[in-house]
């Protein structure tokens, strides 16, 4: 009867404490979570203090109980007169076990810790993807679309290209002599720069075509698209398309566009090959750009034509080097982007553009009259 009379008055206890504090817990839970994510960001920033605290704490009360157990400082007449029970065998007993376990103890978190060190000790570049991005922006719960976000953004930009090489082949004018025929082959290399970290992205390839109006077959014909990755054992090919695509003039749809997975191990590398042709309105330019950053961007442009062509690249020009010769000289280098270029019959002419950033354009304009110098 008391058992049952006990069990039924802890049962009403805590239904009394447990139910206002669930709805306590409910209400404020916002409030709770923000709380304790202030009370968890405070101790990672004073991780270092509260751990000396803690060492000089233990420390000050291993050295009083190893004194009051008479372990240390044995027969010290001042001690002995601090701590009268160092002299009393009975009561020097119940210390000396004090001390024993607090030593133990010492010990056991000495052996722990080093362990814990020697762990922690790991070189940065070694730790996991999201933890590397977690120590750079430590309020941001990864697991949220912001630290998603964050993740895919970084990743991105661990993915350059190494080269890219342009060939651009002029081998037709039209008629009416508004338009030119270009066949343009694309070699692009992809390298993950990862140290421990699978890079798995997509890359977009588009053409956007001029809008003829005059009889032509097609507009666009992509003849190749082609995706190598290199490996150590051997190159693994893959064909984007199977057979050539086109765009016709007066269709609905005047933009190719195809997406090209990427899945590469640390410091692998994978080529693309593009093989187009197209016809280009000689009163607009051609721009090309690349998606990644790329250390080094070359082009080569044969004049198959019969005729002589002029030609304009407008290429992007190291902003780190602009800003130098600003701040040295006081000149604009602007007009330095726009280089000019004759373009005769069976030529060829090659040049690069060093490093650009993805979405840097170059802007590549032909014309069969010679252009005028820009001399501001």
């Amino acid at each position: 009867m008391e058992e049952a009379r006990l069990a039924v008055t802890i049962i009403v206890y805590l239904i009394i404490f447990l139910i206002p504090s669930v709805f306590c817990f409910i209400l404020f839970a916002k409030e709770i979570k923000n709380g304790f994510q202030v009370f968890v960001n405070w101790l990672k920033n004073h991780s270092t203090k509260l751990l000396i605290l803690a060492v000089l704490v233990y420390l000050f009360w291993l050295i009083f109980v190893m004194i009051k157990s008479n372990t240390w400082y044995v027969g010290n007449s001042t001690f002995d007169l601090w701590f009268p029970e160092r002299t009393d065998e009975k009561l020097v007993s119940f210390w000396l076990s004090v001390a024993s376990s607090t030593l133990d103890s010492a010990i056991f978190l000495l052996l722990i810790s080093s362990v814990l060190g020697l762990k922690g000790l790991k070189d940065p570049k070694e730790e996991e993807y999201k933890r590397k991005i977690q120590n750079l922006f430590p309020e941001i719960d990864m697991h949220s679309d912001m630290g998603q976000y964050l993740q895919k953004k970084i990743s991105f930009l661990a993915c350059i290209s190494p080269s890219a090489q342009r060939v651009i082949t002029i081998d037709k004018i039209s008629n009416c002599g508004n338009y030119i025929h270009l066949s343009m082959q694309t070699d692009c290399d992809i390298k993950n720069i990862h140290h421990n970290h699978q890079f798995s992205d997509e890359l977009r390839y588009t053409i956007t075509p001029d809008n003829i109006d005059f009889d032509e077959e097609y507009l666009v014909k992509v003849l190749k698209m082609k995706v190598i990755k290199h490996t150590s054992k051997r190159d693994n090919k893959c064909d984007v398309i199977n057979h050539p695509i086109t765009l016709k003039p007066g269709e609905d749809t005047q933009t190719f566009s195809r997406t090209l997975k990427l899945d590469l191990s640390p410091y692998d590398t994978a080529t693309y090959l593009i093989h187009t042709m197209m016809w280009q309105d000689l009163s607009k330019p051609l721009n090309t750009s690349n998606v990644r950053y790329t250390l080094a961007q070359n082009y080569e442009i044969k004049n198959e034509t019969g005729t002589d062509l002029y030609l304009k690249v407008n290429s992007p020009v190291s902003k780190s080097f602009m800003d130098k010769v600003k701040s040295r000289f006081n000149i604009d280098l602007e007009k330095h982007k726009e280089k000019l270029t004759n373009l005769k019959a069976g030529d060829v002419h090659n040049f690069g553009t060093g490093e650009v950033e993805p979405g840097e354009k170059v802007t590549l304009t032909f014309s069969k009259t010679k252009f005028e110098e820009n001399t501001q």
